[in-house]
């Protein structure tokens, strides 16, 4: 058969059989740029996704990688943990979720009914039920312990992001096209369509219930896009309050602070932002990355939050100064080796190998 060999920018090299469209094989380089972080319940254990299908479990008191696992063939797209904070979701390229042990990384399930790439995944607030979004313009609900799929909700265009409200009644979608789908959980039936400026929103997050103001009782919702804004929406009305601007490029990620006060945002500009929703202004920009920042979340108490970005490094701030708190890092394969006595190098093979960790004085 004919075959076609094609290289990306996801570090990886794809086989494709030409007469029938299949990825025959793939190869992965060595990349550890982080695409999408994820903090349990108790704020003591964060989780990473990484080019290549890794997944990496974090101490956040000690910044140590207590595991490395990975069990996907393609890249992940999002990862969530469950309500109690033992069981970890992941969402991949390879069309399939799979449930692992936060503990041990040991697979629990696979679930494998979605016919093209999954990027998003949400924990029903129960902790029983995931909702899955995929490429092929669906969501499916799933129960978690038999791994059966109970509901498929069928949207339009490709779905970019899911979020369930605090109640779990509603489950908001993002669209390619700019759209927002609020659906009813229980019967399925789409409510509301909301229609934004942007070609793609990224991420949509539901305003905690708990927030100290007259106007939120679990109907704002949040959403980050391609045109490079967080806007606020509000449900009752399906009306977009407001639009913040001040990102440069593509707004990747939202999360909403726990008191529903302070909305995170995290950019291809390679910068996090902090918005006071109140006074609907930037009340902090993050900076420190050297590439752009995938996702953005917040420890449950709110006393700190954390950045993922593709200069391989996953980041904690403090909201209130924005500094810098913890800088985590995967060892690379030569971290730490000093290379400025080695001879017989090139610049190019020198530089090659600093990226990959070695030092030179």
């Amino acid at each position: 058969w004919q075959t076609l060999v094609g290289g990306s920018g996801d570090q990886s090299l794809k086989v494709w059989d030409l007469a029938t469209g299949d990825c025959l094989k793939t190869w992965y380089g060595y990349s550890n740029a982080v695409r999408t972080v994820a903090v349990n319940g108790s704020g003591q254990r964060l989780a990473s996704a990484h080019h290549g299908g890794m997944i990496r479990l974090w101490d956040t008191a000690t910044g140590e990688c207590l595991k490395a696992f990975q069990g996907h063939n393609g890249l992940i797209g999002a990862i969530a943990w469950n309500a109690d904070g033992k069981v970890l979701a992941s969402a991949s390229h390879d069309k399939t979720v799979k449930l692992w042990d936060g503990r041990t990384g040991h697979c629990l399930k696979t679930f494998k009914d979605h016919l093209n790439l999954v990027f998003a995944l949400a924990w029903h607030p129960d902790g029983k039920r995931l909702a899955s979004a995929s490429i092929d313009g669906t969501i499916k609900i799933w129960d978690s312990q038999t791994g059966i799929c109970q509901q498929t909700l069928q949207d339009d265009y490709s779905v970019e992001a899911v979020a369930w409200n605090q109640s779990g009644q509603i489950l908001a979608s993002s669209l390619r096209g700019g759209i927002i789908h609020i659906w009813d959980s229980r019967s399925g039936q789409c409510l509301q369509s909301l229609q934004g400026n942007a070609n793609v929103i990224f991420s949509v997050a539901f305003r905690p219930v708990g927030a100290t103001s007259s106007e939120n009782d679990g109907q704002i919702l949040a959403s980050g896009s391609h045109d490079n804004t967080v806007s606020l929406w509000e449900l009752a009305e399906g009306k977009c309050l407001h639009t913040f601007t001040g990102h440069t490029h593509w707004v990747w990620s939202v999360a909403w602070h726990p008191d529903g006060q302070l909305l995170a945002s995290a950019s291809q500009d390679g910068t996090a932002r902090l918005w006071d929703v109140q006074a609907k202004e930037c009340c902090l920009v993050l900076e420190g990355h050297r590439g752009p920042i995938r996702a953005v979340g917040w420890s449950p108490d709110g006393d700190w939050l954390v950045t993922a970005s593709l200069d391989e490094t996953i980041k904690l701030w403090h909201p209130q100064t924005g500094d810098c708190l913890k800088t985590f890092r995967a060892k690379r394969p030569y971290e730490g080796m000093n290379i400025t006595q080695v001879t017989g190098l090139t610049a190019t093979q020198r530089a090659t190998l600093q990226v990959l960790g070695a030092i030179e004085n």
